[in-house]
C-alpha cells in the first residue's frame, strides 16, 4: 500500500511520504530518492513498513555503490508538498 500512496503522489508531482521512490534522473547514473514529504513523521512511516527515512537513504546509497560519486541521496525534482488530508486513512 505504501509503495502505491508513493508512486501515485510522486507521478502527480507531489511529495512521497514513506521514501520508498527512487529513480535516475535524465541520463544520470546515479540513483536519487524523490523528494520526501518533511512533515510526514517518522513514527508513521515506520508503523507503515517498519522503516525510517534514514533505512531509505542507505538503500540509495547502497543502490550507488561504494565509489562515493553519487553524493546526493535525494532527487532535485520540484515536487509540490503532501500537505495532511491528502491520503484518506493515512495522511
Amino acid at each position: 500500500m505504501a509503495l502505491a500512496i508513493d508512486r501515485y503522489l510522486v507521478s502527480t508531482g507531489h511529495k512521497q511520504l514513506f521514501g520508498s521512490q527512487a529513480s535516475k534522473l535524465g541520463d544520470a547514473s546515479c540513483w536519487c530518492l524523490s523528494q520526501v514529504e518533511p512533515t510526514f513523521s517518522d513514527d508513521l512511516r515506520r508503523d507503515y513498513t517498519a522503516r525510517r527515512l534514514e533505512d531509505r537513504r542507505e538503500w540509495v546509497r547502497t543502490m550507488n555503490g561504494a565509489s562515493g560519486a553519487c553524493a546526493k541521496t535525494e532527487c532535485d525534482d520540484a515536487l509540490q508538498p503532501t500537505p495532511k488530508g491528502s491520503v484518506p486513512g493515512v495522511w
